[in-house]
């Protein structure tokens, strides 16, 4: 195992070890790092915008991101100052052994379902955290380590389950095609979750998952049992109340980043959905425990 604190360091010696965790700052613009190795990637601070043949993802503060190896992504970092970001990379021999019946008897084996954003919140985000605050914290203790990132491997392949499992919710139709139509509802949330500063319609949606308006709700509900607008209106709040709770932003520019457009609205979405507004909110979150500081990053603007 090996631990990368600088990323031209990683760029030189970080690509040989069976596991390798890159925990460091750099400038904005930097590009990001290329490995063509299975990985997990999250962001303390700033922004990672990823570029694909296809399509492009933001990775923000708010969700982390596996990429299933092969054909790298060419990615840049954006933010004010400094970006931090984090990520855990796994050797093909010990994702073989891994993946070696560990999926289901004829499961697809290539880990394609999950390269795709996730918000923070579930079981895989948690032990990530875990270990990005021992990481962090300089702790010495590589076997500790090395056995939490060999236990975010193996909640890798559980997530992968599970991702397959949400899609038995979608209506009797061949595997096969079940499986392309979750991928188009994965693409439609890649969508949301990575263009939510804009003012983006269910007809932007539908299109990057390449279904009509009326086949992407259905799915949504079948695979998610949510809405598109839901979902976009469960991540803006989810930015702003970053926002608020770590930056001394005002308000209009956490409306402006958040996707919300207006003061107004980012007030009337507040009050409903957590009961207080920017400034009541605000004061409720900003405790001793909570410490805030300039924001680091401006919206992205990238299109699936």
């Amino acid at each position: 195992m090996l631990i990368v604190r600088d990323i031209d360091t990683f760029r030189s010696q970080g690509h040989g070890a069976s596991v390798t965790l890159l925990a460091c700052q750099c400038r904005p613009s930097s590009p990001g790092p290329v490995d063509r190795r299975l990985c997990i990637k999250a962001m303390q601070r700033g922004l990672e915008h990823h570029h694909f043949r296809q399509r492009r993802l933001t990775l923000d503060e708010d969700a982390y991101l596996i990429l299933k190896g092969g054909d790298p992504a060419s990615s840049i970092y954006e933010g004010e100052s400094w970006v931090q970001p984090f990520a855990a990379f796994f050797g093909d021999e010990l994702v073989k052994q891994a993946l070696r019946g560990a999926l289901e008897d004829g499961a697809e084996r290539d880990l394609g379902l999950l390269e795709h954003l996730r918000p923070h919140g579930d079981a895989l985000s948690l032990q990530l955290r875990r270990l990005v605050q021992r990481v962090n914290a300089g702790d010495e203790d590589d076997s500790w380590i090395e056995e939490q990132a060999l236990a975010l491997l193996d909640g890798v392949l559980d997530l992968e389950r599970e991702v397959r499992h949400a899609g038995l919710g979608i209506g009797s139709v061949k595997p096969a095609t079940r499986l392309e139509l979750l991928r188009r509802v994965l693409l439609a949330t890649d969508f949301i979750l990575s263009n939510h500063e804009q003012p983006i319609t269910l007809g932007d949606i539908a299109g990057a998952a390449r279904l009509s308006r009326f086949h992407l709700v259905r799915l949504f509900r079948q695979v998610l049992g949510s809405t598109p607008h839901a979902y976009l209106l469960s991540k803006r709040l989810a930015v702003a109340e970053r926002l608020l709770l770590h930056t001394q932003l005002d308000l209009n520019d956490i409306a402006q980043r958040s996707g919300f457009g207006t003061r107004s609205s980012l007030f009337r979405h507040l009050r409903k959905q957590r009961g207080a507004g920017g400034v009541a909110l605000r004061n409720r979150l900003d405790t001793p425990m909570h410490a805030t500081r300039t924001a680091d990053h401006t919206p992205c603007h990238t299109s699936a």
